[in-house]
């Protein structure tokens, strides 16, 4: 694998995804992106993303091997996952939960999904 990419909502639902991307990264020792994208016009939301992501960065960097590089876009969710999985001609979009099956279309790539961790009692 040459690079991957995460779609990630920043939820805790998307944390499995997060950690599988990380853990891909490092054991095919390749770059990666987190994509995020914000749809509406939120003033602050891509500064509230950023911050998350920023937070993040030392354990996701430690997970994987090497620092993602990131992308906060604006628009609509999947036009911006397919336009970026082209840009960045990656290899495996992984993503985390949700209603998926609108992304599965026109991606120029393979695709991961990872399901939510179940609690356990």
């Amino acid at each position: 694998m040459q690079s991957l990419m995460l779609a990630t909502d920043l939820s805790p639902a998307a944390e499995p995804a997060l950690r599988r991307a990380a853990d891909l990264a490092r054991r095919y020792a390749c770059p990666w992106y987190i994509l995020h994208v914000l749809e509406g016009d939120a003033a602050d939301a891509e500064k509230q993303a950023a911050a998350r992501l920023e937070r993040r960065m030392e354990l996701l960097t430690r997970l994987a091997g090497r620092a993602p590089e990131v992308w906060i876009e604006r628009g609509d969710v999947v036009d911006q996952i397919t336009a970026s999985t082209r840009w960045a001609e990656v290899d495996l979009l992984v993503l985390g939960g949700g209603p998926l099956n609108r992304y599965l279309r026109d991606l120029p790539c393979e695709l991961l999904i990872v399901p939510p961790a179940l609690e356990r009692a």
